[in-house]
């Protein structure tokens, strides 16, 4: 495993983790309140009363102190001692470098720079519990001594630790999940930076992968080889969610995932002739067409860095289309649905390889659906796992949620894609139901009514070619939301634009509930026709609503 994906590794658990021992710290000291429910909601108000309180909210005070100690500080420490995967995996990769061998073990210096990293990262875990503590203490304290009721008073301590918001807006498990995500990051950053120093490089490569919430300054830099002198020249400017401290340890700022390299530019002088000497191998592409789909089994699996640079020259080539809008005043092509990455692609490092070159492969098929029905084709993709919905689409701009797909590290989630689990239902009512079927009592939340499948893509029996179906389901989408579509500027809007779009118009009139071959085609008109168009392309044409073949050649192709 390479340190980057060590530090992924960390960084994710870590967080996780950290998270979890706060919801049983917070679940144990609500326990802890509630021994004494009975005193605690005595009334009316007496000295007597108020001096058993008293006692109550020290004795209290020290059993918080032990919880704190026994789960997050001692959860913390364990944490802290996995940052030696860190250690012996860039030892390794320093090992390979060409320098003098005295420089490739650690040494005592190493040893005594790793304990204090060490120390100085539980510090800051320490000063966190001691924050939140105290807040706990005061809050419980006040509670008591104003003589409100127990509930009142859990009412105000849940959440404190993993709901609530501490001075800054945060709860504590924001706070300390960022704390847990960056000691690593930086413990990582401090280390490389002494063993560089110490084997007397100076120059550094900014290493790491875009995604969604990548600073744009990163993104200037990555790749990027600077010597020290150049990166504290170029670190001292500012940026949006830019951190205070030495460029070598905050890099791009909170939460950034991106690593400092050690290089040596004669290293990099030897590495470019290497390449230049090197015969050119161009990967096999795969080709495919609307009209002549290719077949799983004949796709050449290519790496997704390959994939996400083939994209990006076909997204960059589709976004400057003259049909979607643009914004004189900002100098850009804008979306009525505030895409940020128009004309890019994110995230493709989240896709396995395999599922990647699928992408690409029906990204052709998509091209061609837009040269068939006369509309843009495809200008941003964005890859992510914070939506519920599989993929989504609007004024040509896919999104696609990754733990439906993602082969080799799969999420719970896949199951959808593979019809496994819950979803086995829906495979066996996708080989059972006909179009005409009676389907006037389904009921939403009740599975023994359901007669046809959720999506459409059940009528598939292979995971290639449900992700087909969704990605010909999505265009359906780009196909009534920009088709005739007339842009009008206006000086109000969300955009800068008025707009008229005769398709969607026109949906909106039918009724076409129980009309589809899915639950889901009765959600909206708009979600029949991306059901209907989905099959239509897929070929199961038996399964296709005559209404949507009227519709087609009424309104949309006319």
């Amino acid at each position: 495993m390479s340190r980057q994906s060590i530090l992924d590794k960390l960084t994710l658990n870590h967080e996780t983790q950290i998270k979890k021992t706060l919801e049983d710290l917070e679940a144990q000291i609500i326990s802890d309140i509630a021994e004494h429910k009975k005193l605690l909601s005595t009334q009316p108000f007496s000295p007597e009363l108020l001096r058993q309180k008293t006692a109550i909210t020290i004795q209290l005070r020290n059993d918080f102190k032990k919880q704190f100690q026994n789960t997050f500080l001692a959860e913390s420490d364990s944490l802290i001692r996995e940052y030696d995967q860190l250690v012996g995996e860039f030892m390794k990769e320093f090992g390979k470098l060409d320098i003098p061998d005295k420089f490739k073990n650690l040494t005592k210096v190493d040893l005594d720079t790793i304990s204090a990293l060490k120390t100085q990262t539980f510090q800051g875990f320490e000063e966190v519990a001691n924050t939140y503590l105290t807040e706990i203490n005061t809050n419980v304290y006040q509670n008591v001594i104003g003589g409100r009721s127990f509930d009142d008073m859990v009412r105000d301590i849940s959440g404190k630790l993993t709901g609530g918001v501490d001075a800054a807006g945060r709860p504590m498990s924001s706070h300390a999940g960022q704390l847990a995500h960056d000691s690593i990051m930086q413990f990582d950053a401090q280390f490389v930076k002494a063993k560089a120093s110490s084997a007397g490089l100076t120059h550094f490569r900014y290493a790491g992968t875009a995604i969604t919430t990548t600073r744009d300054f990163c993104q200037r830099h990555i790749g990027q080889v600077y010597s020290e002198e150049e990166i504290r020249s170029i670190w001292s400017g500012s940026w949006t969610g830019k951190s205070s401290g030495d460029p070598f340890v905050v890099r791009g700022g909170y939460r950034c995932r991106h690593t400092w390299n050690p290089v040596d530019p004669d290293w990099l002088e030897k590495e470019e002739k290497k390449e230049e000497e090197k015969p050119k191998k161009k990967p096999k592409k795969n080709i495919s067409s609307l009209n002549n789909p290719i077949k799983e089994k004949d796709i050449n699996v290519l790496p997704n860095t390959f994939v996400g640079n083939e994209l990006q020259k076909q997204i960059s080539k589709n976004a400057k289309d003259k049909r979607y809008p643009y914004d004189d005043v900002r100098d850009k092509y804008v979306s009525r649905f505030n895409t940020d990455n128009i004309g890019r692609i994110i995230g493709i490092e989240k896709l396995d390889d395999k599922t990647a070159t699928q992408l690409l492969v029906m990204m052709q098929e998509l091209d061609d659906l837009a040269v068939l029905y006369n509309v843009p084709k495809l200008r941003s993709i964005n890859i992510n796992g914070r939506m519920s919905a599989i993929m989504s689409m609007g004024d040509g701009n896919l999104k696609i949620n990754y733990k439906m797909f993602n082969k080799n590290n799969p999420a719970e989630e896949i199951q959808i894609m593979r019809g496994t689990g819950f979803y086995e239902n829906e495979v066996e009512l996708a080989k059972k139901f006909k179009l005409g079927d009676a389907v006037s009592k389904e009921r939403k939340t009740i599975k023994s009514t359901w007669v046809r499948p959720y999506n459409a893509f059940y009528y598939e029996d292979n995971e290639f070619d449900r992700m087909r179906s969704i990605l010909y389901h999505e265009f359906a989408h780009q196909v009534h939301q920009m088709k005739k579509v007339e842009w009008r500027k206006a000086d109000f809007g969300a955009f800068g634009y008025e707009h008229k779009v005769p398709v969607e118009e026109a949906l909106f009139k039918l009724r076409v509930k129980g009309k589809g071959a899915s639950r889901y085609s009765d959600k909206n008109t708009k979600e029949w026709f991306a059901e209907n168009f989905s099959l239509y392309h897929m070929g199961k044409l038996d399964l296709v609503d005559k209404r949507f073949i009227d519709f087609l050649e009424s309104e949309v192709m006319k």
